[in-house]
């Protein structure tokens, strides 16, 4: 998948759009300068987590209900979130970071910053509701509530500072002494911290724990909290919820901005129960087994003949997010003994990314493109075990796909996997084509007419492909250009039916794989920040496709 889009998150007033880094997987000791830069993008991180939480706290105590506490944090008066995150920025543009930048434990002063907004933000929807912080549901504003809910904004941040600084004092002690050299070494942190022998952490996970039961009462719960510990039993089950929480957020925050891969749904109370990120449920899941056994194209005749190619104009129109396009789709087929190739410039590609250090956070893209695909038919021959059914080996050849504009700072693209420009490495082998075969559905009525249109009367054909997809996005963040290129090396399984030869309107082919496919970075070939393709459709629809550009 070739894309290039605009990443935006709208969070406490801030524009956040997501840069993807990664560091090296090499172990290697790092320099005086390069240990700065890591700690000192962390405590300045920290700073910016603890500024929005207290401009959130003071927001709070004198919210009046229906009041939109989000647009209080918003307006930061006192300028304490403003001045936090130009620190930040500071930090992560110092000689320090940009001269030698550290092999590991840092990503980049845009995703630090926008790290610490977005999870501080998640912490006080998934504590308070949202519902309650925009205003849209009414707040209870008698003294007992207001205590309750004073003490639990004041006590959830103090374990959330703590978490943050016990690892930043065990990053820090590591890289001096020379115990952590890798990222696999940083995370060992986030065991240090949730352990018995961490006395800090603990004393503040047991005074937050205390003073809710001192402070709140289990009447109070529903008509102060309306998070995700809403429904906790008891009040000691709504503090213990609380903790996991935090501890989720600090969590999630720490691996964004050091571009680790901790499971926090472990972290945040030793079991893989999916309790982080809140709200999460067990992955439901439907497997297609489809017949990818013969993905051998035997492509010794693909020199085509592209003289009669040609092509319709698009007619777009836009509103802020989502258009219309309406599309007279162009079918060009070019013909050699056997082979056929139809090039759709109508097709329409849907694809979506899920970033899991940002809170699984959802990118959608859809629009028109142009698809390539390649039949042969002088591969058919019968599928493997099934009697009189045949198959035909198929390609696709090409994908285009692009939103916005690529001299702009928005830019998004998606295509094929090139076939050079990635670096090579153990995971990584040239070529990867995006290959496999279509089936009949039904034996061919006569016997060896392939039973699909126009070749057979009324038949379907099932297709299975290996596809491999290639990435590009532009996107802005408060004046720092981010541009990124990004592969996979699991292949995308699709599956569909086709009606038709070339692919009919309705025929599709969409991601078929039971789990998310890693993204990589083509810069270093390493993962970065739990991006996974979840989803790919592409459909032959000549009409109409909407334009969904990955906004929130």
């Amino acid at each position: 998948m070739n894309r290039s889009s605009k990443i935006v998150l709208s969070g406490l007033g801030m524009t956040l759009a997501l840069a993807f880094t990664a560091a090296p997987a090499s172990a290697q000791l790092q320099t005086k300068n390069q240990t700065k830069c890591i700690t000192g993008v962390n405590k300045a991180a920290i700073k910016v987590s603890s500024s929005v939480r207290k401009v959130a706290e003071e927001c709070l105590r004198y919210a009046l209900s229906g009041q939109n506490v989000l647009n209080c944090v918003l307006a930061d008066t006192k300028g304490r979130i403003g001045i936090a995150t130009e620190k930040l920025a500071a930090v992560a543009g110092s000689s320090y970071c940009t001269d030698d930048p550290p092999d590991f434990g840092f990503t980049s002063g845009v995703i630090a910053n926008g790290a610490a907004l977005l999870q501080e933000r998640n912490l006080a929807e998934d504590i308070f509701g949202t519902a309650f912080l925009n205003g849209s549901a009414p707040m209870a504003t008698d003294a007992a509530s207001r205590a309750c809910r004073d003490t639990v904004a004041r006590d959830y941040g103090r374990v959330s500072a703590t978490v943050a600084k016990a690892f930043l004092a065990c990053k820090k002690n590591g890289l001096t002494l020379g115990s952590i050299d890798s990222a696999a070494d940083l995370q060992g942190c986030f065991a240090q911290i949730t352990s018995d022998a961490n006395a800090l952490v603990q004393k503040a996970m047991t005074t937050f724990q205390l003073d809710t039961l001192g402070s709140c009462n289990v009447m109070q719960l529903d008509e102060i909290f309306g998070g995700v510990c809403n429904d906790a039993v008891g009040v000691l089950a709504f503090g213990n919820c609380l903790d996991r929480t935090v501890q989720c957020r600090a969590c999630m925050s720490l691996n964004a901005i050091d571009g680790l891969t901790a499971d926090c749904d472990l972290h945040d109370d030793g079991e893989a129960n999916y309790t982080c990120p809140p709200g999460s449920a067990p992955p439901t899941t439907t497997s297609t087994t489809l017949d990818t056994s013969t993905t051998t194209l035997d492509t010794s005749t693909t020199t085509l003949d592209t003289t009669t190619t040609t092509e319709d104009t698009t007619t777009t129109t836009s509103t802020t997010t989502t258009t219309t396009t309406t599309t007279t789709t162009t079918t060009t087929t070019t013909t050699l003994p056997g082979v056929l190739q139809w090039t759709f410039s109508g097709a329409c590609v849907d694809a979506t990314l899920v970033v899991a250090n940002f809170g699984n956070l959802e990118l959608r893209a859809q629009g028109p493109a142009e698809v390539t695909v390649r039949a042969d038919l002088t591969s058919r021959r019968d599928a493997p075990g099934s009697g009189r059914n045949e198959i035909i080996d198929v390609e696709i050849v090409d994908i285009n796909f692009e939103a916005g504009d690529p001299n702009s700072d928005t830019y998004a693209k998606v295509d094929l996997y090139p076939e050079e420009g990635i670096p090579l490495s153990a995971t990584h082998i040239d070529p990867r084509p995006s290959i496999g075969t279509i089936r009949e559905d039904n034996p061919g009525n006569p016997q060896g007419v392939f039973d699909v249109k126009p070749y057979g009367q009324q038949g379907t054909g099932t297709v299975a492909m290996s596809a491999f997809i290639h990435v590009e996005f532009k996107a802005n963040f408060q004046g720092s250009a981010l541009h990124e290129f990004l592969h996979h090396d699991v292949p995308i399984s699709l599956g569909g039916t086709v009606t038709n030869l070339p692919p009919a309107k309705d025929d599709f082919v969409l991601m078929t794989n039971t789990t998310p496919v890693p993204v990589r970075r083509d810069a270093t070939d390493s993962g970065f920040l739990g991006a996974t393709i979840n989803a790919l459709k592409v459909t032959f629809d000549p009409t109409t496709c909407e334009v969904i550009v990955p906004a929130l």
